[in-house]
């Protein structure tokens, strides 16, 4: 990205969705907001050992996932434990990695995995394993895709507004293109927190929450 955006003429109109430190107008969803939140529910529920899946390497999105969830834990108690396992965002990433927090010592109580996608994985792996969601371990994502709701147990996750995104770029490069006065240079989309049976919160019916940041994201 960063080659492709020196090689851009300074003068033509651009928008960039979820990058950092390019110079560019862009937009980008607040993950580093979205998994504090959600590693703060997860601790409010009483859990002391949150494995992390984490996502892969030089991504953006993955990295602010991290340091959220190094954000919520720290900020509840440095002495906690950062349990982070290897993902890289896809199904099998998440089945492999519930093996590594199973076999931790002591084992952790939750497992929060940077998307969604790793979540169902280990979902998965959980029922081979024969441990109970959340009855035995707590389990949280992060995108709530469509099919997030219509699991068993139903999935805790933190809701992303992908069309709002597209919506935003697309006005905000017409806006450019048309000479209808400069945009926000970088303009963050909250998150939501969407509270369903997979973290161990007994709900009539999920229950979304929308995330204040409290932290300046990079």
């Amino acid at each position: 990205l960063g080659s492709m955006s020196r090689s851009i003429a300074a003068e033509t109109p651009v928008v960039l969705l979820n990058s950092a430190g390019s110079g560019k107008r862009t937009i980008r969803i607040d993950n580093f907001a979205g998994a504090h939140a959600m590693t703060e529910h997860l601790i409010s529920l009483g859990h002391k050992r949150i494995a992390f899946i984490t996502g892969p390497e030089r991504n953006v999105d993955a990295a602010e996932r991290r340091r959220g969830y190094r954000s919520g834990v720290d900020g509840a108690s440095p002495s906690r434990p950062q349990i982070e396992i290897a993902g890289d965002f896809t199904e099998a990433a998440g089945h492999r990695a519930v093996a590594a927090i199973l076999a931790w010592k002591p084992r952790p109580t939750a497992i929060f995995a940077a998307n969604d996608a790793m979540a169902l994985g280990a979902l998965d792996a959980l029922r081979e394993a024969q441990v109970l969601v959340p009855d035995d371990m707590a389990l949280v994502g992060f995108d709530d895709v469509p099919i997030a709701r219509y699991l068993t147990p139903r999935l805790t996750t933190v809701r992303v507004e992908i069309a709002e995104l597209g919506r935003r770029a697309v006005e905000s490069l017409v806006s450019s293109l048309t000479g209808g006065g400069e945009s926000k240079k970088v303009e963050v989309i909250p998150t939501t927190l969407v509270v369903r049976e997979s973290c161990g919160a007994r709900l009539a019916e999920p229950r979304p929450v929308p995330v204040r940041r409290k932290t300046k994201a990079l």
